[in-house]
């Protein structure tokens, strides 16, 4: 059996040992809803809420959505477990070299059981009770209503993260101490979508949630936002290509119906699976979370990895590249001070020769690589 390349076992093992480790699981959301109550209870605020019929989310239905998006991560670990093809795989999860001639390559179910992701995931999830203390508008009464708030939520949810996820990457300090963490895992999983520090998980998704239902978000539009967006969060992080799995008795695809369910992504473009693997690897590409408007405008898009191409086995929809702008020579000399970004060039055989960024990207990192520690998380994993 060759040498697994990267494990996600390490970690504390059960839930008693995790919080004893990481405490803020705890105290940060028992200090939030402590700053939720006091801020709903302000005379101005509690009349404004009052005022436009708004009501607290609830523990029954936030208990409810969180044994949801628990048992969804563990269902989605299993199906890749049963049913993930190694067509759809993005990368090699043997070590170099660890392989011999003529062995298979090792698929999902090779890997280290996922415990210690497992276990931050549910302690992540768990935090979300703080929705529970978070007034939200009335439910929608129409469709036009519900489709358009929907659509705001999800726009406005990804520009956020775009400008979070991007700063945190940029800045020394705050990539090490909130989303260092995040990037442990170079080959992502399911349970990779929740391993985070809880700064983090606060950041991109708790105050997301917060300012929408400040803004007016319906009860109805997060209900949905969260249900649906957790299964894409589990998706994209899967580690490979469920585009085109058909989904019986649906007569349609995974891709098809995330392009019914999110018709605007025919125009912001969608956020792929491969596109956030390859991000997992090489850093400081694909910040967004759901579209690719914002990485294309700001010179960060990576169309993302091939499936099936890493080990050497074609899948139908390799064929298709995107050509994008190629690196200058003062972005290259920008990278050449870096051997652990130098191969973001694109080691796969299937992007060379072509480089997939622009120079405003290398030029907007602010910190050396060693300040970033990058060394120890900005592989080649080849």
């Amino acid at each position: 059996m060759p040498k697994m390349q990267e494990s996600h076992n390490y970690g504390p093992r059960n839930m008693q040992d995790f919080y004893c480790e990481f405490p803020e699981f705890l105290w940060g959301p028992g200090l939030l809803i402590s700053v939720l109550r006091f801020v709903t209870n302000v005379p101005a605020v509690a009349k404004y809420i009052a005022a436009h019929n708004m009501a607290t989310y609830g523990l029954a239905d936030t208990a409810t959505f969180i044994a949801f998006a628990v048992m969804l991560a563990f269902a989605t670990h299993g199906w890749y477990a049963t049913f993930a093809d190694q067509k759809r795989q993005f990368q090699d999860f043997d070590a170099k070299h660890s392989r011999k001639p003529g062995e298979k390559p090792s698929a999902y179910i090779d890997r280290d059981p996922p415990t210690a992701g497992a276990i931050r995931t549910v302690a992540a999830l768990v935090s979300s009770i703080v929705y529970a203390f978070v007034p939200f508008a009335p439910p929608t009464t129409s469709w036009p209503v519900f489709i358009g708030w929907t659509m705001a939520v999800a726009v406005y949810w990804d520009l956020h993260f775009f400008v979070v996820h991007k700063t945190v990457h940029e800045n020394a300090w705050l990539y090490k101490h909130i989303h260092k963490l995040h990037h442990s895992h170079k080959q992502s999983g399911p349970f990779s979508a929740y391993f985070v520090t809880y700064q983090s998980n606060f950041l991109t998704e708790q105050l997301v949630v917060i300012i929408a239902a400040a803004l007016g978000c319906p009860r109805d539009v997060f209900t949905w936002s969260m249900y649906w967006g957790t299964l894409g969060t589990y998706v994209e992080h899967g580690g490979h290509d469920l585009a085109d799995v058909r989904l019986a008795p649906l007569p349609v695809t995974f891709a098809q119906l995330s392009t019914i369910l999110s018709p605007w992504s025919l125009v912001l473009g969608g956020e792929s699976p491969g596109m956030h693997d390859w991000h997992h690897e090489k850093f400081f590409t694909n910040y967004a979370l759901s579209f690719s408007y914002l990485d294309k405008l700001f010179g960060t898009f990576h169309p993302g990895r091939v499936p099936g191409e890493a080990i050497g086995l074609a899948h139908p929809r390799a064929a298709k590249k995107i050509d994008a702008t190629p690196a200058t020579p003062a972005v290259l000399e920008g990278m050449a001070s870096c051997d652990a970004i130098a191969d973001v060039i694109g080691s796969q055989p299937a992007f060379q020769p072509k480089v997939w960024h622009s120079a405003p990207v290398w030029r907007s990192v602010p910190a050396p690589c060693e300040a970033l520690d990058l060394d120890e998380t900005c592989t080649d994993s080849e």
